[in-house]
């Protein structure tokens, strides 16, 4: 079973537990044949009644293509905030599985921990659908997973 690590992957999870079906996680895609020089897509869920991961390396290319062949898939982007290089993102990645996979329909989806109103409203006109989880913390500060209060011998340790 598939444990997140990231917090793109807690993101990744939130958005499974809203709307299940296979998440196919790191697609490569290309239309070049050298695969090392492929972009991967954080997400490509195929909307059904149970939540499925499939990591990077549990699945071939070939199986990926049929599973998607003739389906909407949701292609999605997972971001600790929202920034104007995630929209360049997944509207080339948008492009790319369209051609070289060739599913029905695409739905792109932009997951952050963040907002930003001007890329929201960019989003927003350019159908790409986001979801914020402003639940899950993001962290600003050189710490690792602690943060020192005013008392020196006060810590707090943040559940991320």
């Amino acid at each position: 079973m598939w444990e997140p690590k990231t917090f793109e992957d807690q993101l990744l999870k939130r958005y499974l537990d809203d709307n299940p079906g296979k998440l196919y996680l790191e697609v490569s895609v290309s239309f070049m044949t050298e695969l090392s020089k492929a972009r991967r897509i954080d997400g490509v869920l195929i909307p059904g009644e149970e939540a499925i991961v499939y990591r990077q390396g549990s699945y071939s290319i070939s199986q990926f293509r049929k599973d998607i062949s003739g389906k909407t898939v949701h292609l999605i982007e997972a971001k600790r905030g929202l920034g104007r290089y995630v929209i360049g993102q997944i509207q080339v990645e948008e492009r790319l599985l369209k051609h070289v996979f060739q599913p029905a329909e695409i739905v792109m989806v932009v997951l952050g921990g963040e907002g930003n109103p001007d890329i929201e409203w960019y989003c927003n006109n350019h159908n790409i659908k986001i979801a914020i989880y402003i639940q899950l913390k993001v962290l600003k500060y050189p710490f690792k997973k602690e943060l020192q209060l005013k008392d020196a011998k006060t810590f707090v340790v943040l559940q991320i």
